[in-house]
């Protein structure tokens, strides 16, 4: 999977899309499941993000007053959610593995913060795959 990471520099230029006065290193390479697991102890920034994607879905990671945060995008289902550690390594192996994802968060029996089907409206499939 394509991961990338984007992080508040210390010092430099800003990146094209930010704001004035914001800085950003972003750093992109193709990463394992463990790889992309590793950044989430770089998430230190509330503007600190980790964006993963496959072919069929992507995946954004950020901290928002010290809680992680996930959101998901697919053809087939928009969802985001405060999550844990293990639950982001959980979604982060789902999309590694190529599956689906449901009204659940994988691995768990609770349901996303706010889920949405997308396309042609087909339910959703009730657990992740």
């Amino acid at each position: 999977m394509k991961l990338s990471f984007r992080t508040m520099a210390a010092n430099g230029p800003a990146q094209t899309g930010a704001q004035p006065g914001a800085s950003y290193e972003v750093f992109e390479r193709e990463a394992s499941p463990d790889e992309a697991a590793a950044f989430l102890d770089r998430l230190v920034s509330s503007e600190d993000m980790i964006y993963l994607e496959d072919p069929a879905c992507s995946v954004d990671v950020w901290k928002h007053d010290g809680s992680l945060w996930v959101e998901i995008y697919s053809a087939k289902l928009w969802a985001t959610s405060q999550v844990s550690d293990p639950e982001v390594i959980a979604i982060i192996n789902v999309l590694d593995g190529g599956g689906s994802f449901g009204n659940r968060i994988p691995n768990t029996n609770r349901e996303w913060d706010a889920y949405a089907p997308l396309g042609d409206n087909a339910p959703i499939p009730l657990a992740a795959t």
